[in-house]
């Protein structure tokens, strides 16, 4: 069926789809999108397509219905469930098939969106197939009136951590306890395979996937901060060598390791405008790591 320009154009962006939820894009949208998607690669020679989402509400269904309009355009559908950006990437390069995943990076929970790629992980852009697609949106997608493609499951989480893995020799590393704060997006999910039967790093120890309403705010709540230290001196102990990576998106994340006694803090570069909450917590935080006779954290990263 044909739609909108004005509708289409609202959420075909330059690099990827993106819009709210039920009033810019609902699943008969993106099973549209997924005609047009596939009908372009069908068009180049592809056979298949793999999709992945990640944790938002409305993300299965969303890559349930772009899969219905692939496997309608004659291409098979391979499901690899959860899945971070970059799971989602490696998996068009390992399958060798173009991809789409299902996410609104930084946007609130309410938004989702699609980004699409080629075999290999080369980008599909306005340049590069989105125009194409949005074209195809607006008049119509041609209806394909071959067989329908198939759908199968496959869990390639195991094969991006080994990936990732042999990037890096670990074999003169010293053992590190590192303890991930994995923000609000899909690092809980991918980070203990990142770690899987590693003796120099230990797994993740908390993996809460969700998504806030809102980008995360500095607190300048000490109380906040105090009981995230207190957890994260009781599951590490108080001499365990502590490295805090990644979603450090607040004064108190960062406050938190700190106190812990952390070697190594990343602070999201953004904090930075919201000055002097952040400085006070962690002033504060190193204070709580003299008091229980803990030396202050050698290096802050931004």
């Amino acid at each position: 069926m044909s739609r909108p320009a004005a509708a289409v154009h609202r959420v075909i962006k330059a690099y990827d789809v993106r819009g709210l939820v039920g009033t810019e894009i609902d699943e008969s949208f993106v099973t549209d999108v997924g005609a047009a998607f596939g009908t372009l690669m069908r068009g180049e020679g592809a056979r298949q397509v793999v999709i992945g989402y990640d944790m938002r509400d409305s993300s299965p269904s969303l890559a349930a219905a772009f899969g219905a309009g692939v496997i309608g355009q004659g291409l098979d559908v391979v499901r690899i469930g959860l899945a971070s950006t970059d799971q989602l990437y490696f998996a068009a390069g390992l399958l060798d098939c173009p991809g789409a995943m299902f996410t609104a990076s930084h946007n609130p929970a309410a938004y989702n969106g699609i980004k699409m790629c080629r075999a290999g992980a080369k980008p599909v852009g306005a340049e590069t197939g989105l125009a194409a697609i949005r074209d195809d949106l607006v008049a119509g997608v041609p209806v394909y009136d071959g067989p329908a493609g198939t759908v199968a499951d496959r869990d390639v989480l195991g094969d991006y951590g080994a990936f990732l893995r042999s990037l890096v020799n670990t074999s003169g590393l010293r053992p590190l306890r590192v303890a991930v704060d994995a923000g609000n997006g899909m690092a809980g999910h991918t980070a203990p395979a990142r770690s899987h039967r590693s003796d120099h790093v230990s797994p993740p120890l908390l993996r809460i996937l969700d998504h806030l309403d809102a980008p995360a705010q500095v607190t300048s709540d000490l109380a906040v901060t105090l009981v995230q230290n207190e957890m994260a001196v009781a599951l590490l102990g108080p001499q365990m060598p502590l490295i805090g990576v990644g979603g450090i998106s607040s004064a108190a994340d960062a406050a938190a390791m700190l106190a812990a006694g952390a070697d190594l803090i990343q602070v999201y570069t953004g904090l930075i405008y919201r000055g002097p909450e952040l400085v006070r917590e962690l002033v504060a935080a190193d204070h709580l790591a003299r008091q229980r006779g803990r030396p202050p954290s050698r290096h802050i990263q931004s």
